[in-house]
């Protein structure tokens, strides 16, 4: 059974994580649970040069992919648009 919480609360925990330089108070958050029951999450990368901009959820793909899990089963995405913690659907590119 897949525990939501968990993976919701990664999330929330990944918003901590936003690169310290980024000049916006908006963060977003990800996290992705594997098929194996592991949990990986990251915020959105900012950077002053847009080619190197990650979106939360890509970083967090990238996260599992980098330790060999690619079979998703699950993901959350957090902003801190409206109250902390909030659910925000992916951007486009995202999707």
């Amino acid at each position: 059974m897949v525990d939501y919480k968990k993976l919701v609360q990664a999330a929330i925990e990944s918003l901590k994580t936003v690169h310290k330089n980024q000049p916006e108070k908006l963060r977003y958050g990800s996290a992705v649970l594997t098929k194996s029951g592991k949990i990986f999450f990251a915020a959105n990368y900012w950077s002053y040069t847009a080619s190197l901009v990650l979106h939360a959820e890509q970083a967090a793909l990238a996260h599992a992919a980098a330790h060999g899990e690619n079979d998703i089963v699950a993901i959350a995405s957090v902003s801190t648009e409206g109250d902390e913690g909030d659910f925000c659907g992916p951007c486009g590119i995202c999707r």
